[in-house]
């Protein structure tokens, strides 16, 4: 007998919508990137497709692609960006990128793309508009994002003073953009006593089984299962070795 890999996709879809109701009134998307964390973007897009998610993050074109046709009537954004040249692709596959760069929003305002999302940068150093380029931004009032978002950097940390700083931030950011939904809260970041849930959730990690409270319990479900036969069991005497170069003891 060989080793199975076991999906569970009723534990992903309870999953789903546990961080869903812990939401409150916030609509809870789902991040597919990485091919749905490695369990297969289609059977996963599917499935939440059908219990209800509406809105859904990949990292690149073409994921997208691939999963604009499983969900036709979903909302999705690129959290990578747009790539450069790449607006009439985005659009072709209605796809909203996360502009995260100056140029990003230059470039998508040279045509009638669709919507968008903006990502300011909080803290995480990582992607996203600085506090001096939202204000920049801001300046120009033809530009008007569907979406203002950005990332925390230690949400799982639920005493650490970086969240508050985060939260406070994209606030203050948000308020330049008052017609646009605000997203804040990935997996972690649901559970803060914060409740940073905004209007829209980000879930990735939580959905696959991942525990996003690790200093408590995990209330997730397990999604992914190992399985495979013993081989043999063995006594072995205290001191002896085990295994090639006698690594093991």
């Amino acid at each position: 007998m060989n080793a199975t890999l076991r999906l569970d996709m009723a534990a992903l879809v309870a999953n789903w919508r546990l961080v869903a109701a812990r939401g409150g009134t916030a609509e809870c998307s789902a991040v597919v990137k990485a091919d749905a964390y490695g369990i297969g973007q289609t059977q996963a897009s599917l499935a939440l497709s059908k219990a209800g998610c509406k809105t859904f993050f990949v990292a690149i074109p073409s994921e997208g692609e691939a999963l604009r046709k499983l969900v036709p009537d979903a909302v999705i954004y690129v959290l990578n960006g747009l790539f450069p040249g790449a607006s009439a692709f985005y659009a072709a596959n209605k796809l909203r990128p996360v502009l995260g760069d100056v140029a990003e929003v230059r470039e998508w305002m040279q045509g009638d793309f669709g919507p968008a999302a903006l990502h300011f940068d909080t803290g995480m150093n990582r992607l996203g508009l600085s506090e001096a380029d939202a204000a920049a931004l801001a300046a120009d009032t033809t530009f008007s994002p569907a979406l203002v978002m950005s990332h925390f950097v230690s949400s799982e940390r639920r005493d650490d003073a970086m969240n508050d700083q985060q939260i406070a931030a994209l606030k203050k950011r948000a308020a330049l953009y008052p017609s646009a939904k605000i997203s804040m809260a990935n997996s972690s970041g649901i559970f803060l006593p914060q409740k940073p849930h905004f209007d829209l959730t980000r879930p990735g990690y939580a959905l696959y089984g991942g525990n996003p409270t690790p200093d408590a319990p995990n209330p997730m479900q397990t999604v992914v299962y190992l399985e495979a036969p013993i081989v043999q069991v063995r006594d072995v005497p205290v001191g002896a070795r085990v295994g090639y170069n006698n690594v093991w003891s």
